[in-house]
């Protein structure tokens, strides 16, 4: 919903978060409990369905990219994960959130400071110690104790471009 806030219908007057409407979820045992994010990571929590919505507690990233990621606990969904160049982790349904991991990207967040930073999170479903966190510059890491150590899953992804041979 570019330059829409995030919406709860299509009808007009459903808008419940300005901005751009990029991350948007829903509590799945309480509908009343969303979030929504609009761009750089300005995000925002609502207890009644979005008719009034408070902004996140303070997080740890010193970079955020233009969609930041969230993700629920798939067991337990007032915990939230936030990533922006570290994971960030509430137990109070994005009321504070403190860092469970270090820079997860290659660090420089390039010239304009929003590169170099998480792209995807997914809590696995069958244990919630089980965390995996993607970055914008080809990282894939994975915490199996909730953050505690943070293994690198692949290495530098290869070039995707073709080259082309010497002369």
């Amino acid at each position: 919903t570019q330059d829409n806030g995030s919406v709860r219908a299509w009808s007009s007057g459903s808008s419940y978060y300005g901005g751009d409407g990029l991350q948007n979820l829903i509590d799945p045992t309480n509908q009343s409990k969303v979030y929504a994010c609009s761009q750089y990571g300005s995000c925002g929590r609502s207890t009644n369905g979005g008719s009034t919505v408070r902004n996140f507690g303070s997080t740890t990233s010193a970079r955020r990219a233009w969609l930041t990621p969230l993700a629920l606990d798939p067991t337990t969904p007032s915990v939230v994960y936030y990533g922006g160049n570290q994971l960030n982790r509430s137990t109070n349904s994005a009321q504070s959130f403190t860092s469970i991991s270090p820079d997860l990207s290659y660090g420089n967040g390039g010239t304009s400071g929003v590169y170099g930073t998480i792209s995807a999170i997914a809590v696995a479903k069958t244990d919630s110690r089980v965390i995996y966190a993607g970055t914008d510059d080809g990282r894939a890491w994975i915490t199996r104790n909730t953050g505690s150590t943070w293994p690198e899953t692949t290495a530098r992804p290869p070039s995707r471009c073709a080259t082309r041979p010497a002369d």
